[in-house]
């Protein structure tokens, strides 16, 4: 069995991380060899429970300093009652390593890199990988930022000490116990039930493009609520075998009485041989959460917008902090309502290409401090993309297929303002951005 796991990892790590490195970054092919890699930090040899190897075909990574100290995944881990050892290498450098972490017995427990592959490794039961949109895009929701560049992760099944890789992945997985997300919502025992079984119910029937099911959960005003009409229905089914939730681990919930954001925890399992999405792996090791808006109308909460976090719900970097800190902006007045934007251009059913076009746009006349704007731009695959404005700014979108958009202002108390909506049109073979006053005479 060591024989051919030598064997086999080092076609991998040659094949994998060394040959796709060359391939991508020639230029490093003769530099490494002279590079000296950062050293490892966190436990020693003997004492560590948990060992990663960060691999790296050029310095970009490891020349910043605070990174390779990795103190906040050394938090993490030590907050989880783990000794963690760091140690840093280049490609260049990796198969002997590995020949020798073989004859010692002292393989580690998980190797990250850039190399978008290993699948083959996995269907032999040497490694599986670790995924989440929680650590490709860090943001109040991850566990930390270390896998920001180096973002590809897989764990060695023969490696000692399985027990505590496990639950080092599984803290790597969760959302940081102090992220600032706004407090979290406290409900009744009851209504905890209800809210949960609809976001479940919710999160799996978008996963699995059950368009039969969402119908019966959208708002009025939930940019999502035609995608059947407008999304590929043979690409849908081919994708959706790859999005089944086998397990739902925690259910968060952030917002008001009003407005409530779920943050679904939905552990995947793909069977198939077939090349899948790249979130989403053959191991059940998959934890990148669904995010559920459901926004109160006529007593019952409904669906504003839903999608994998940072997948098919793509906020921008302002916009993932300010969704969950709504709460924290200046409370309405007394009797004041809240204001509504109003898109002035494009027109409706305007076409573009590929290239980015500018959204002229307004509030009210007069600016409240409790305003708190995002787009909300819906493509034809049911994506939806949410920037965070601000007041009297235009800013730049892009269309993929028929499109609509609208600008949602989030009040403190979760109540929404909805603008006019536009639909957009798009022509792949539009190669210039028309000009948006010309077009408007």
């Amino acid at each position: 069995m060591i024989i051919r796991f030598l064997l086999v990892t080092s076609v991998f790590l040659v094949g994998v991380f060394i040959n796709s490195a060359a391939v991508a970054q020639p230029e490093w092919a003769d530099q490494e060899e002279k590079l000296n890699a950062p050293a490892a930090v966190g436990a020693s040899v003997e004492e560590a429970d948990v060992v990663f190897w960060f691999v790296s075909s050029n310095e970009e990574p490891f020349n910043d300093v605070a990174w390779t100290k990795h103190e906040e995944l050394l938090e993490l881990m030590s907050a989880n009652s783990i000794r963690a050892r760091f140690e840093h290498y280049y490609t260049s450098q990796l198969a002997e390593r590995w020949h020798s972490a073989v004859k010692h017995e002292l393989l580690p427990n998980l190797i990250v890199g850039r190399a978008p592959a290993g699948r083959g490794l996995m269907q032999d039961g040497v490694v599986r990988d670790v995924i989440s949109t929680r650590l490709h895009y860090p943001d109040a929701t991850s566990s930390c930022s270390d896998f920001k560049v180096l973002s590809r992760i897989w764990q060695v099944l023969e490696a000692p000490n399985s027990e505590l890789a496990e639950q080092a992945i599984a803290a790597l997985l969760a959302p940081r116990e102090s992220a600032s997300l706004g407090p979290v919502l406290k409900l009744s025992n009851v209504e905890r039930v209800l809210v949960t079984t609809k976001a479940k119910t919710v999160a799996q029937a978008w996963l699995k493009y059950d368009f039969a099911e969402l119908d019966k959960h959208w708002h009025e005003r939930a940019p999502q609520r035609f995608v059947a009409a407008t999304i590929d229905k043979e690409w849908a089914k081919s994708e959706s075998k790859y999005r089944d939730a086998t397990q739902f681990r925690k259910v968060q919930f952030y917002g008001t009485s009003n407005l409530i954001i779920a943050m679904v925890d939905v552990v995947s399992k793909s069977e198939s041989d077939e090349q899948v999405a790249w979130f989403i792996a053959k191991s059940s090791i998959n934890q990148s959460p669904v995010c559920v808006m459901l926004l109160r109308a006529d007593g019952e909460y409904r669906v504003v917008a839903v999608g994998t976090w940072r997948y098919d719900m793509s906020p921008d970097d302002n916009a993932a902090e300010a969704l969950f800190s709504f709460m924290n902006k200046k409370l309405l007045a007394a009797g004041e309502t809240i204001n509504k934007a109003e898109i002035l251009e494009p027109a409706e059913r305007r076409v573009f290409g590929n290239d980015p076009f500018k959204i002229r746009w307004k509030g009210s006349q007069n600016g409240s401090e409790s305003d708190n704007f995002f787009s909300v731009l819906r493509h034809r695959d049911g994506n939806i993309s949410i920037v965070r404005l601000q007041t009297g700014r235009e800013f730049e979108a892009c269309v993929r297929g028929e499109s609509e958009l609208a600008i949602w202002n989030i009040a403190s108390d979760g109540q929404i303002g909805f603008s006019n909506t536009v639909h957009l049109s798009y022509d792949p073979d539009l190669k210039t951005e028309p000009d948006l006053e010309a077009k408007s005479k």
